[in-house]
């Protein structure tokens, strides 16, 4: 799945101290001398108070299929071309500022204070969470609001059907491209019948004359070991990414809602006759799960995939989210301060993480703070063929 490349604008600092306190949504930790099978439970009990079911919205009238659940909240996102369009905006406006302060500096007096105040010790603060709570565009009048959206999935009832209950919103979201949704060969590649991968890429122009581009990629598994991705329950595992591409500022204007017409039946029968394969086990868990790159053991891990290649954590604390998110970053690409843009939006907080590794793969985290806690979106896009 395409993702984006380093995003080029600085970051504001952490911002002040603001406690964010979340209750652990979870179970208890499993008991250490637990069997093998009710620690299994005891995770899939603590990944699915995070999940959101069937009906939940996700953007543009596209909402999680029936037989899906959706992991985590959206990771909502600014695309490199609105970035690049609104940066000469906030330069402009930061150098604005900055001329005014240094001539409001030139007329006032300057602080007249005591040697014994010049070396007063200052007080070490008191260790507290803290989040990156302000918008990279702050300065600016109207920040650009995230005009992407990314949501991750595990598919629990029969592949086909939500396969296809997706392909029907797609094509209702962009009719003019003859989505077709009752062929799966049309989109999905297979071994001896059985399918290692499906998926789509389509722009077009959707009801609302929106331009938008629509990602979905299906991963069930390595086929030839019958085993499925880390923390996938054996099940296929879902990502669908949804960009406004067509014009930056004229996207930011159209606030209308969009909504989808009539979706194509998908009663009729499929045509393809593809299976799926059914997985024996999970990949396992406790080792690396991106590159060398392994889970703190503190964290929840909530679904991994490989084709496209992700992961999603979970984590109490906004450090540690933000911990996981660097992290990862600098173990992917031995960067370690990569670019960064903040978003502060509606009841979240985003702060998205960019990098490239001397391969040219490309390494992005997206740290969600929320009232339900803080997830971590954890992407490695392979360089360009």
């Amino acid at each position: 799945m395409d993702m984006y490349r380093r995003l080029t604008v600085a970051a504001g600092l952490f911002a002040a101290l603001v406690a964010v306190t979340a209750c652990d949504p979870g179970s208890p930790s499993p008991n250490p001398t637990a069997t093998a099978s009710s620690t299994e439970d005891s995770n899939e009990d603590r990944v699915e108070s995070h999940e959101s079911g069937p009906e939940s919205p996700i953007v543009y009238g596209m909402v999680v299929p029936r037989g899906a659940v959706q992991l985590g909240p959206l990771a909502r996102v600014r695309s490199e071309d609105l970035v690049n369009t609104y940066r000469p905006d906030l330069e402009a406006v930061l150098a604005e500022k900055a001329a005014e302060e240094a001539a409001e500096n030139e007329t006032d007096p300057p602080d007249e204070t005591t040697p014994e105040e010049e070396a007063s010790p200052t007080p070490t603060p008191t260790p507290t969470d803290v989040r990156p709570e302000r918008d990279t565009f702050a300065d600016l009048e109207d920040p650009p609001r995230p005009d992407s959206v990314i949501s991750v999935m595990r598919i629990d009832d029969d592949p086909t059907t939500v396969t296809r209950a997706m392909l029907a919103q797609i094509a209702a979201l962009l009719p003019d491209e003859e989505i077709v949704t009752d062929d799966l060969s049309e989109y999905c590649t297979a071994e001896n019948d059985r399918i290692d991968h499906c998926g789509v890429d389509v722009t077009g122009t959707t009801p609302g004359d929106r331009e938008v581009r629509v990602q979905l990629d299906i991963d069930p598994g390595d086929v030839q070991t019958r085993t499925g991705n880390a923390y996938s329950q054996e099940h296929p595992v879902m990502v669908l990414e949804v960009s406004y591409v067509g014009d930056p500022r004229e996207g930011q204007e159209n606030t209308e809602s969009e909504q989808l017409g009539d979706l194509p039946s998908i009663d009729t029968p499929e045509e393809s006759g593809l299976i799926w394969p059914k997985m024996d086990v999970d990949a396992p868990g406790d080792g690396p799960l991106l590159g060398e790159w392994a889970a703190p053991e503190d964290d929840t891990v909530l679904l991994t995939g490989s084709d496209p290649a992700f992961a999603l954590t979970f984590s109490l604390r906004s450090t540690e989210g933000a911990a996981v998110a660097q992290g990862y970053i600098t173990d992917m690409t031995g960067v370690e301060e990569p670019a960064r843009d903040v978003v502060a939006d509606l009841n979240e907080v985003i702060a998205v993480y960019t990098a490239q590794a001397p391969d040219g793969t490309t390494a992005r985290a997206v740290h969600v703070v929320s009232a339900r806690g803080n997830y971590v979106f954890l992407f490695a896009e392979p360089p360009a063929q």
